[in-house]
């Protein structure tokens, strides 16, 4: 049976909103943790009170950078019955979970362990019209089937009275990004999301074992860009100035038509986007179109392994640890852009959606099916779809979530606008 994610429409200070977040969603929260207590014991060989216990190391960071959040997970805990350390332990789920290797060059040695191959099997994309008058920015989120119960989308509107001081120390004062609507799992305070300025953002895990945690988890970091970033160059600094705790990518657009994708680790940010006019030498290049580097002319995608050279990062190098599979989607979805166009297909939700419905080389394509005889934390599936169409023109946005995956039919639609 698909997925039903329910919408939580919440409204207040931060605290407000957490409170109203754990109220609203305490049963799946208590499912989170019991995913998440698995995981944690799986990949970082953790119990659950070892998790939380390790998540305070990142209290004084937040205090430091983000105090309004805290207030928000101290809200979601008193809603939803829990302690603050269980909402923290969820909302840097990726720094436990994703961190656990050396940041250097694989070891042969890990081949022979079978070390699982558990990343976030997201494959996201942008593409600006060839009018430039449109610009599509789309997901498919893949992870853990158990986490289907555990899905929820929040509409926020934060009162004026509390919006936050570190948002006016940005330079950030229009009265836009107030309001944001934001997939993600029960629990945690963002993720896949589009905030009212018309800035859309989407992320893909990365498992690396940089890690610094003086600097903003990842989750959390997605709904600091969503509060308070008003387009994509304002995210990117944004991104650059507080620094990503643990390594992911963020790929994100606006109404103006500016979109890129960013590669942040502990070591500095990577920032690409799409590519220019080939030049003849340029063998790689297919009609303008890099496959393997996942992007073309008005268009860039990114999947769960970094694309920048290891030394291309500003303080030292990063080595990730990859999946297989993830070249193989940036290259198919890459080739579908490439045969839209070629073939003059309109680039709108439509024809991007109909690219996230793909099952070329399945169960491990872009729209992943659960693989045969899969155990434990190594079974994925596509939980849901995200796609924001952008009209340049008018500065408006609109977007849905679909959730299961969306090469089946009879699926929950959910619609955003701004």
């Amino acid at each position: 049976m698909p997925p039903h994610v329910p919408t939580l429409t919440l409204y207040g200070n931060h605290y407000n909103i957490g409170l109203q977040h754990g109220q609203k969603a305490k049963d799946r929260i208590q499912n989170n943790i019991k995913t998440y207590t698995t995981f944690f014991h799986e990949t970082a060989g953790l119990s659950w009170p070892e998790s939380r216990s390790r998540s305070d190391i990142f209290v004084p960071t937040l205090q430091r950078l983000y105090p309004a959040i805290l207030d928000e997970i101290r809200g979601i805990a008193d809603g939803s019955g829990l302690e603050f350390a269980d909402i923290l332990a969820l909302n840097v789920r990726s720094e436990i979970a994703l961190t656990n290797y050396e940041n250097a060059p694989k070891d042969p040695d890990e081949e022979r362990m079978q070390i699982p191959e558990i990343t976030d099997g997201c494959t996201s994309l942008a593409q600006l019209s060839a009018d430039k008058e449109r610009l599509v920015v789309a997901q498919n989120w893949d992870w853990l089937p158990e986490l289907a119960g555990g899905m929820v989308v929040l509409d926020v509107a934060i009162s004026e009275s509390d919006f936050s001081s570190e948002r006016q120390a940005n330079g950030n004062n229009n009265g836009r990004g107030k309001r944001f609507f934001t997939l993600t799992e029960a629990g945690l305070v963002g993720k896949i999301g589009l905030n009212s300025s018309g800035l859309a953002i989407c992320l893909n895990a990365l498992r690396c074992g940089a890690f610094d945690a003086s600097r903003l988890p990842t989750h959390i970091m997605t709904r600091y860009i969503l509060e308070h970033a008003s387009e994509f160059t304002v995210a990117v600094e944004m991104i650059r100035e507080v620094g990503g705790a643990s390594t992911a990518n963020m790929l994100m657009g606006d109404v103006s038509g500016r979109f890129g994708t960013v590669e942040v680790t502990p070591l500095g940010i990577s920032v690409l986007e799409p590519a220019s006019r080939p030049s003849t030498s340029e063998v790689e290049s297919e009609s303008g179109f890099y496959l393997k580097k996942g992007k073309g002319p008005l268009f860039i995608a990114h999947t769960n392994h970094v694309v920048t050279p290891p030394t291309g990062f500003p303080r030292g190098a990063i080595y990730d640890r990859p999946a297989a599979n993830s070249f193989a989607r940036l290259e198919r979805i890459t080739e579908l852009a490439r045969d839209d166009a070629q073939e003059s297909v309109r680039v709108c939700a439509e024809s991007v959606y109909a690219r996230l419905r793909d099952q070329k080389g399945d169960p491990t394509g872009i729209c992943r099916g659960l693989p045969a005889n899969a155990r434990g934390m190594e079974r994925m599936t596509t939980l849901a779809s995200v796609v924001v169409e952008m009209d340049v023109a008018k500065k408006k946005a609109r977007g849905s979530v679909t959730a299961g995956r969306p090469c089946e039919d009879g699926l929950q639609k959910i619609e955003w606008e701004f």
